[in-house]
């Protein structure tokens, strides 16, 4: 049994096949063929084919039908000392526990099922036994609902999840006593190369032994093979809900030969991959341990050349930002996911982990922002102008619809420059002198992104705002708004016609623009929020050209896909008949410019500022802690 004791307890628990299961039956029997790097139907039981490779398989499987046996009878011992469990315990980082009882006698239905939650969406429950179907009104019943309340992906992951059907044999109730209130593990959705979430096929291997479980099978495999799932090879065993590739070694890494990243390498995992089919692809799911996940965040979100002391504050900065999101965030519920690995969230294995992200994490380990005791959505972005924005300048308040709108406390725009006075930077004359100065002497100050400009033809403006306002008004109606007399309405629209001007219509005290005018032949439309206004202005040249975007230290970028902040001002160039011609924009950052500055970081440490006061700095109010689950 030694060679199992890494392994997590969800790839040899009780939802593992019972072992009579771990070879198929004779009809079903299959044999792994590495010319083809696929499943193949292989020769009946009894057969002599399949050489000597074929023991080797049989040896990987008979140490996992041990391990089963032996993990699923010290599973039913604990449990018939507990017996029927309605209490669970909760731990904080020193060991405190608390125990939170479950009222059983609201459950209705009949207990079916033990099994692991994949998916919580549109009316289902993935699971270990197959896909669920939810009866109207379903209750899931937690340490955090325990008079049950409604089936959301709070529940996501859950390993132990008790399943209650009704007479129509749908699920009435779920109930999860072991949730815990701080992450183990969170589960990460894979972009394509598009940004999508749909992959045509996927090629994984292992640089440890590992197995790939496709409903009540099981397909060990030695290091370094590799896996091929397509619509051509394979496909018909995801009719059994997903493959799940699971590694023999707690330390094991999965490489997903159909993905590259950030250095153009094929990206290595932790954890569990799982490959689901959906209508048009499969999706990819990296479950992973909390802090291990962190691992590889940090130096993609953060060069780990900036020292330890970065890396520290970029891991509670993530940290924080995932517990939120782990918390209960329905934004990939579809996908079965807490987050994905790009800048929707925070960007994730992008590039590898490596010592210095991992001695920031583990310095840190299981540390919080917290802001009265209550953990905080801690937001970060690349490079600040020299002012940070307010949260209520840059995104609407999603609940109400309203922009701008209130922010908390520990997310208001704050000078980040160290000398001077530059007045007030809503009004656009103090703004243009602000942003067009290179030597605001900042803690940015040093990125190439600190300043930086871009010229736009009429033309070339035109079809930027043409590609994106239809898009933009359907997705964000409350803030892409159409001049209706002397008041601006919702409406779809996808052309202003022929494009005569741009203006700031509301600039906020950081001087981070809010609303964006587009004044057209045909309409005048006004853009709120700064993802909206930098993607109408995205200097993109749509005719196969190029737009050159300069930063300070003198490199340029060409067709940079948005503006790079909202924090710019305008010259405009028109012609003897005053039709405008071209716009200058200079500006200033690089990201939404809420909460930390990632460059900042990298200045503030330069200038010898510790880590826990650089967080202070930027999310005025908060405090470095651990959760108090007592």
């Amino acid at each position: 049994m030694k060679v199992f004791r890494d392994i997590p307890r969800r790839d040899i628990g009780r939802h593992a096949p019972k072992p009579r299961q771990y070879r198929p039956a004779a009809d079903r029997a299959r044999s792994y063929d590495r010319s083809r790097r696929s499943y193949q139907r292989g020769p009946r039981r009894g057969s002599n084919a399949g050489g000597s490779g074929k023991s080797v398989y049989i040896f990987v499987a008979l140490l996992l039908i041990i391990a089963g046996i032996v993990y699923i009878k010290l599973n039913d011992a604990k449990g018939s000392e507990q017996g029927s469990d309605s209490t669970s315990s909760e731990s904080d980082e020193s060991g405190n526990t608390s125990e939170v009882s479950i009222n059983t006698s609201l459950i209705e239905g009949e207990k079916t099922y033990t099994v692991k939650i994949y998916r919580v969406y549109d009316g289902t429950l993935d699971t270990s036994k197959g896909r669920l179907l939810l009866a109207e009104g379903a209750k899931a019943f937690t340490p955090e609902q325990p008079d049950g309340g409604p089936v959301t992906n709070a529940i996501l992951g859950a390993e132990e999840a008790e399943i209650f059907t009704n007479a129509d044999g749908n699920v009435s109730a779920v109930t999860v006593s072991d949730l815990p209130s701080f992450p183990e593990r969170i589960r990460v959705v894979l972009q394509n190369a598009e940004g999508g979430y749909l992959h045509a096929s996927a090629v994984i291997s292992c640089d440890q032994d590992f197995w790939v479980q496709a409903g009540e099978e099981i397909y060990p495999h030695r290091a370094g093979e590799a896996v091929t799932i397509s619509p051509e090879e394979n496909a018909d065993l995801l009719g059994k809900g997903r493959f799940i590739f699971c590694s023999a070694s707690e330390n094991g890494k999965f490489t997903v030969q159909t993905l590259t990243k950030g250095d153009g390498g094929n990206p290595s995992y932790r954890g569990n991959l799982e490959v689901a089919l959906e209508e048009g692809g499969y999706t990819l799911v990296n479950e992973v341990f909390f802090e291990q996940y962190l691992y590889a965040v940090i130096p993609s979100e953060m060069p780990t050349g900036y020292g330890v002391e970065a890396a520290k504050v970029q891991a509670v900065c993530s940290r924080s930002y995932a517990y939120n999101q782990w918390k209960g965030s329905e934004r990939y519920a579809q996908y079965g996911a807490h987050v994905d690995d790009s800048v929707s969230c925070q960007v994730y294995n992008s590039v590898a982990e490596n010592e210095t992200s991992i001695a920031g994490v583990e310095a840190t380990r299981g540390m919080l922002l917290l802001f009265e005791q209550t953990p905080v959505s801690a937001n970060f972005f690349s490079t600040s102008c020299g002012h940070t924005a307010s949260a209520g300048d840059v995104w609407a308040n999603t609940a109400t619809e309203e922009f701008p709108t209130a922010s908390a406390a520990y997310l208001i725009g704050q000078p980040q420059y160290t000398e001077g006075d530059y007045g007030d930077l809503s009004q656009e004359d103090a703004f243009h002198e602000f942003i067009k100065n290179m030597d605001v002497n900042a803690y940015d100050k040093e990125s190439p992104w600190f300043r930086w400009n871009v010229t736009m033809t009429q033309a070339q403006l035109q079809a930027s705002v043409e590609a994106a306002l239809g898009s933009l008004s359907e997705s964000r109606p409350y803030l892409i708004k159409t001049l209706k007399g002397d008041v601006f309405e919702s409406e779809p629209v996808t052309s202003v016609g022929v494009l005569q001007d741009i203006y700031a219509y509301s600039r906020a005290e950081s001087g981070i623009i809010t609303e964006l005018l587009i004044v057209g032949s045909d309409r005048t439309v006004k853009i709120g929020g700064e993802n909206s206004i930098r993607t109408i202005l995205a200097p993109v040249d749509r005719n196969g050209g190029e737009i050159a975007l300069n930063r300070k230290d003198g490199s340029a970028v060409n067709n940079y896909s948005l503006l790079p902040s909202a924090f710019f001002t305008m010259e405009k160039t028109k012609n003897t008949e005053g039709a405008l011609v071209s716009i200058m924009f200079y500006g200033g950052g690089n990201g939404h410019g809420v909460g930390m500055s990632q460059e900042g970081v990298k200045g503030m440490i330069d200038a010898g500022i510790s880590w826990d006061e650089i967080l202070k700095h930027f999310y005025p109010g908060v405090e470095m802690g651990f959760l108090n689950l007592s």
